[in-house]
């Protein structure tokens, strides 16, 4: 079963697709109950399915079924009109392709791929402004997927690039009421015949009731960061004609929508400082109470710690000289590592030779040398000063074009080839990609001691000389020289935030272009090293010959507080390090540089995280090189290999298929299925030469064309269960039609049922109220009856959605080990103005999903947009990670299938098709078959079922002479596809003890017991369905065998034991008391 990353927003689904078509009955806003006024204050609440199965203690229990009473003995009856049935499968008009969606934490859109045009052909347009219109407007077609109300209105057009392939990127920065919402950025990419094909980005759902308007200025908001920094130490202002030289103005305050740690929007102001010559901060400020909530550096560092608080440094003073008087030249020196390298400088028409060349992007006609240029690098110094002297900076200058300081022979070095390498491998056009001039400042001394770092500042370079002890001097490393000014071009494209993950892929990305203008090697700083192999080792990030090796795994990424090196930025990047160099072991250095490039360019955001990384660098791989070819493998292996995603592609966690149970095969291939009148009826497909329907006349369900009873089939499919039309629990036998009720089963009086779903091993049976205001899922065993209340959890810790008004129809998960319960409910939210009574309300429908075992409570798909409505949702048979849904809005209704394992959605086009000339505008309840390959679905008013093939997309039909409802597909009699059993065992022949001590403090024994010699897979799952410990793993004899399971270490809470044999699979609970 696929690990649910998010438990509080797992999934939203695409509703593009749908056509303009009234909708008929599905999940509607006025599908009210009957009865009101309910009292259960009598009825036992349960924490969770598991606490109510606890509570029965260990005796035996009987059999569901023995509680109930025979009504009839049972007899079948033919169907009254032959079936019509298509003679071929065909394909929906709209070829409607899958669809792969990634959530992020926070439930919105961080990946989504596939063609996103399909249906809306008027968006393949050309131009610019056309493909932005396009962009836009597949935004507004997949609002409710995205969280957003009105993406148009709410995203602001930032850039739009078409990039050497021809496709075009569209870039929106997020706003609320017309304030940006601070770092959440959406980009939509076309390709080159302007077709949408992917959606990304890193943002917030519509924020909610945040006010808009300050109480505090601008300027007051100004004078609180300043005094923030002040207090640190750190504000030391560059003088007024030193920033202006060096283009870095700070710009005005600007107001923003901050997300807080806590998860709480508060408006704010975002004030952009440069606090000295190298730091450089974004201060955020609430805009009503002046507190700093955020610090966030503008600068990076090669080395993790903050420099020395500085005092300002003037800019070098000297006249310009007369344009056209003067020259540039080749020249040479003797750089820090002895190596005499050729470089150019500029001569005045005085003879006196300045460290400043030309390059070829050069524009002399915007350049008044030396004291200002346009385009090429300049060399400056501090003079070996201390910068709390205030020294001022100075041009290095020759009176004879003799260069004798290494230092600066290096930095004048490093930067044409630098420029040149990003020129030519990817043709950008200096650091900022717009032929800004390129400065470094060598010699900087702090305290009576050399700088032991480099940093960028968000303008120029800056060396230390290093400190004698650990690294010489910075400016002799060419790999750390790339470093710093990638992090300028970093500062340019993606712009990533210098903290946690993001900033982590931020010092990650430049040093992978590090060692990829010094490409001898894969470590950094490995020439300026004293005493160790290098700075950092990409290779091998855990490296103990490192002075501070990194984490090479997820498994040991370190989770800093940002006080400490912002976060991890120079401790956790060691992890996509090992990634890109093992995209370089596999298909070398000239395509891996070129993902790295485009994923950072094209797809990347401020805010991405790891996975975000991943997900960039697999689409700019099929980018470049096509789907499915050695470099999109590689790329996936790579972030796999160190933890991030899996192996098989995508974000997604995954056990590999743990929880998947086999196909049945071999049985009677049944469809159930109710009539207009609620007669519920058996379709025999086991043949499809010869398909034969009959009803079950004894067996009536509650019926209404609104909305009808659920009917369910156990695993065997034995039977069939329901509300009847007195609102009982009832079943049918399916092979005699004998029915039997449970009078005795109800919530506060006889016949308040509402529908019934039964549990696989027919064990138990979930039950929903015909109640307003009832949220709870009632369960019965054959003898106890209790509730589990519905309150899933939100965003924001500790507090619980109270809006559910009624449960619906509730499917059970096919896996015995870590089950679930889905289900869809109806929610009612009162609103109104602010700080006015709540006078309106909104209802809506949307789908949770219930872990049985602790009880939690989730958003399988968060609520939507007005008027959109979701439910009606199933399982498939094997995979607990495959549902699939009804969506339903003002224009139509579609049904999808989601893959959580493999990360996508697809909607299978059905309302597209047409049955006999008819076209189908309600198709609904949707049912796996029991292989999964094929999904049923009805539609009344075209009085068929539809049969999807959910590979090929083509369906068939069976048309019936009235409307029939809410199909549900089993197998009667199967047998488990691929099952063997040792020595043909039946599956009965296991058994799995109950743990000792339970509780358990420190550890337990688990006793087990094998009929038959076979291979024993015991493990330990956590609630969240992860896999925690395995205590055998290997063949055991037949006989009693037992297994201590040590719990030292792990968190107090309900843990699931697992014994898997042959195929069978038995299950405990076990709490660890804490």
């Amino acid at each position: 079963m696929t690990v649910r990353h998010t438990l509080s927003v797992v999934l939203a689904v695409l509703l593009a697709a749908l056509v303009a078509v009234p909708a008929t009955a599905q999940k509607r806003t006025d599908d009210r109950r009957p009865l009101t006024g309910l009292d259960a204050a009598s009825i036992p609440t349960y924490p969770s399915v598991q606490a109510f199965l606890d509570a029965r203690g260990s005796a035996a229990q009987p059999a569901l079924r023995d509680a109930a009473t025979p009504v009839t003995s049972g007899r079948l009856a033919p169907l009254a009109a032959p079936i019509r049935r298509s003679l071929g499968a065909f394909t929906p008009s709209t070829g409607v392709a899958p669809i792969r969606v990634e959530r992020a934490p926070n439930g919105t859109v961080r990946w989504m791929e596939g063609d996103l045009s399909a249906g809306l052909a008027q968006l393949r347009t050309s131009g610019t402004a056309g493909r932005i219109a396009a962009a836009q407007l597949v935004l507004d077609a997949y609002a409710p997927t995205l969280l957003l109300d009105i993406p148009s209105a709410e995203l602001a057009l930032t850039d739009a690039d078409t990039d050497g392939l021809g496709a075009t990127h569209v870039r929106f920065a997020q706003t609320y009421q017309g304030v940006p919402v601070w770092n959440a950025e959406v980009l939509v990419h076309l390709d080159r015949d302007g077709a949408v094909y992917a959606v990304n980005g890193t943002y917030q759902p519509t924020p909610r009731g945040v006010g808009v308007t300050p109480t505090l200025s601008a300027a007051d908001a100004r004078s609180a960061a300043v005094a923030a920094l002040d207090a640190l130490g750190r504000w030391q202002p560059l003088p007024e004609g030193t920033a202006r030289w060096l283009g870095i103005e700070d710009e005005a305050p600007r107001l923003v929508i901050y997300r807080d740690p806590n998860g709480a929007h508060r408006l704010a102001y975002a004030i952009d400082l440069h606090a000295n010559l190298i730091e450089s901060y974004e201060m955020i400020v609430d805009a009503h109470s002046g507190d700093v909530l955020e610090r966030l550096p503008r600068f990076c560092s090669f080395l993790h710690g903050e420099p020395a608080p500085l005092l300002s440094l003037d800019a070098p003073h000297l006249l310009a000289a007369p344009a056209g008087r003067a020259q540039f030249q080749n020249a040479q020196g003797v750089d820090l590592n002895g190596v005499t390298q050729s470089f150019r400088t500029w001569q005045a028409d005085d003879g006196t030779s300045f460290m400043l060349s030309d390059l070829d992007n050069l524009n002399p006609a915007a350049s008044t040398l030396p004291s200002s240029q346009s385009g090429g690098t300049l060399t400056l110094t501090a003079n070996f000063q201390d910068i709390e002297q205030d020294p001022g900076l100075n041009y290095i200058t020759s009176t004879n074009n003799t260069w004798t300081d290494p230092a600066s022979v290096s930095a004048s070095y490093n930067m044409p080839v630098t420029y040149a390498y990003f020129r030519d491998t990817f043709g950008r056009r200096a650091i900022d990609g717009n032929d800004e001039s390129m400065i470094s400042v060598v010699h900087i001394n702090s305290n009576g001691q050399s700088l032991a770092n480099a940093f960028w500042t968000g303008r120029l370079m800056v060396y230390g000389n290093g400190d004698g002890v650990n690294f010489g001097p910075f400016a002799g490393s060419l790999d750390v020289s790339a470093h710093e000014m990638s992090h300028g071009v970093i500062q340019h494209t993606a712009d990533l935030v210098y903290k946690n993950q993001p900033g982590a892929l931020n010092e990650s990305i430049a040093d992978v272009f590090g060692i990829m203008v010094d490409r001898d090697d894969f470590l950094s700083a490995e020439d300026i090293v004293i005493g160790s192999i290098a700075g950092r080792d990409l290779e091998n990030p855990d490296n103990p010959a490192l002075d501070q090796p990194q984490p090479a795994h997820m498994d040991q990424f370190q989770q800093l507080p940002e006080s400490v090196d912002n976060g991890g930025v120079h401790v956790n990047s060691g992890i996509p390090n090992k990634a890109a160099v093992l995209v370089i072991k596999a298909i070398g250095r000239e395509k891996t540089e070129q993902i790295w490039y485009r994923g950072l360019s094209s797809y990347l955001t401020r805010e991405s995280q790891f996975i975000d990384a991943r997900l960039a660098m697999e689409r700019a791989a099929r980018d470049l090189y096509g789907d499915g070819g050695a470099e999109v493998g590689a790329v996936s292996a790579a972030f796999a290999a160190v933890g991030i995603g899996e192996a098989t592609g995508g974000g997604g966690g995954s056990d590999g298929g743990v929880d998947d149970l086999p196909p049945l095969a071999g049985g009677q291939s049944l469809v159930t299925f109710l009539t207009g009148s609620g007669t519920v009826g058996l379709l025999d497909l086991t043949d499809p030469q010869n398909v034969t329907a009959g009803l079950l006349p004894d067996a009536v369900a509650r019926f209404s064309v609104e909305d009808a009873s659920q009917v369910s089939a156990p695993r065997d499919g034995t039977s069939v269960w329901y509300v009847d039309a007195q609102g009982r629990l009832a079943f049918a036998d399916t092979q005699t039609g004998a029915v039997s009720t449970f009078d005795g089963v109800y919530v506060a009086e006889p016949g308040d049922l509402w529908t019934a779903s039964i549990a696989p091993d027919e064990s138990m049976v979930a039950l929903v109220s015909a109640y307003l205001n009832d949220p709870r899922i009632y369960l019965f065993d054959g003898t106890n009856f209790g509730a589990v209340d519905l309150l899933p959890e939100t965003t924001v810790e500790g507090i619980r959605d109270e809006s559910i008004d009624f449960p619906d129809v509730v499917t059970w998960s096919p896996n015995e080990a870590a089950p679930l319960l889905t289900f869809d409910a109806y929610h009612e939210v009162q609103y109104g103005p602010l700080g006015a009574p709540l006078g309106s309300q909104v209802g809506y429908w949307a789908l949770h999903e219930l872990d049985l075992a602790s009880g939690r409570i989730y958003d399988l798909l968060p609520p939507q947009s007005s008027g959109v409505n979701i439910g009606n949702p199933t399982y498939s048979k094997t995979d607990p990670d495959v549902l699939a849904f009804d969506v339903a809005d003002q224009t139509g209704v579609e049904t999808y299938v989601v893959d959580f394992s493999a990360g996508t959605v697809t909607p299978l086009g059905t309302s597209s098709f047409s049955v006999e000339g008819a076209s189908v505008t309600d198709a609904q309840r949707p049912s796996f078959s029991p292989d999964d390959q094929t999904v049923v679905v009805s539609s009344p008013s075209t009085a068929s079922l539809l049969f999807v093939d959910r590979q090929s997309l083509q369906a068939s039909y069976l048309a019936f002479s009235e409307p029939i409802y809410n199909p549900s597909w089993f197998m009667l009699g199967g047998t488990p596809q691929g099952n063997t059993p040792a020595e043909g065992a039946p599956l009965a022949t296991i058994a799995l003890g109950a743990p000792t001590p339970n509780p358990l403090a420190s550890s337990a024994r688990v006793p087990f017991t094998l009929a038959a010699s076979g291979a024993v897979r015991l493990s330990v799952f956590d609630a969240l369905g992860r896999r925690v410990a395995t205590l055998v793993d290997g063949d055991r004899p037949a006989g009693e065998h037992a297994a201590t399971w040590n719990a030292a270490g792990l968190a107090g809470g309900v843990y699931l034991v697992r014994l898997e044999v042959a195929g069978a699979v038995r299950t405990r609970t076990v709490t660890v008391a804490r």
